[in-house]
């Protein structure tokens, strides 16, 4: 995927006839890693909860910071999500031909959440915290 902006990618979120197959969330998970590869948000790390990070955005997108993303299940690299998102993909298949499971649950977690959490990240263009401390709030009461 080329550079893309924030915007760019929010607007394809909210397009909800732009997800048919499976491959548009890789896509799109794909170009939302590009995007933070490329444009680094600040991360910030949750006091409460260290497995918990933040992304705040730049100037550009308002300081925006996003709701907590659970960094244990979370890839940061294109390559390794693309590489976990094929062995998914195989995994279906594999799974379609003989019904039978061979790929951890685990495994599938992850990937199912990764995507999730990149929808739910660039859907927190829209949904602005305030502030650190709100963002922990909302996250202590999710708990």
């Amino acid at each position: 995927m080329s550079a893309i902006s924030l915007r760019e990618l929010r607007a394809s979120v909210i397009d909800k006839t732009a997800f048919t197959v499976l491959d548009d969330y890789r896509r799109i998970s794909e170009g939302f890693l590009t995007y933070l590869a490329s444009t680094p948000p600040t991360n910030i790390i949750s006091p409460l909860h260290p497995n918990y990070r933040f992304y705040q955005f730049g100037k550009e997108e308002n300081h925006k910071i996003t709701r907590p993303l659970n960094s244990t299940l979370y890839l940061t690299d294109a390559n390794k999500f693309n590489a976990a998102f094929k062995r998914f993909i195989a995994f279906l298949n594999t799974l379609r031909q003989h019904q039978e499971k061979t790929v951890s649950d685990e495994l599938q977690t992850q990937v199912r959440a990764l995507s999730q959490e990149r929808l739910d990240l660039l859907s927190d263009a829209i949904f602005d915290f305030a502030s650190l401390r709100e963002a922990e709030t909302w996250l202590a009461d999710q708990n």
